[in-house]
């Protein structure tokens, strides 16, 4: 009953993941030279500032913080949506992230 009111949606079949897509298909195989926007850098570093912000005045210690925010960001979620996209990460995650953002994306479309 509750998942037909929450289905388990295409999580990377809304437009800002397919442009995703476009642009991974078409990297040039050295990536060493990837233009970086100063802007999405900056939105980046703020919404992860603002979640430190967040989880630190809910009582959380700094290390579990950084250990499950900015750690686990840089070393496994973003290179994971840099080489194949927000679905591949999503599945490569435990069953709980991945069954909460399949069934919580569907809202967002």
């Amino acid at each position: 009953e509750r998942i037909s009111e929450s289905p388990v949606g295409k999580i990377d079949g809304t437009e800002t993941w397919q442009v995703g897509e476009r642009v991974r298909a078409s990297r040039a195989a050295d990536e060493s030279n990837i233009p970086l926007n100063p802007f999405t850098a900056g939105v980046y570093v703020a919404t992860m500032m603002a979640q430190i912000d967040v989880l630190r005045e809910a009582g959380h210690c700094y290390s579990e913080i950084i250990n499950e925010s900015v750690i686990e960001a840089v070393d496994s979620l973003c290179p994971y949506m840099h080489y194949r996209g927000i679905a591949f990460m999503v599945d490569n995650c435990s069953f709980t992230a991945k069954t909460g953002s399949r069934k919580r994306a569907p809202r967002f479309d």
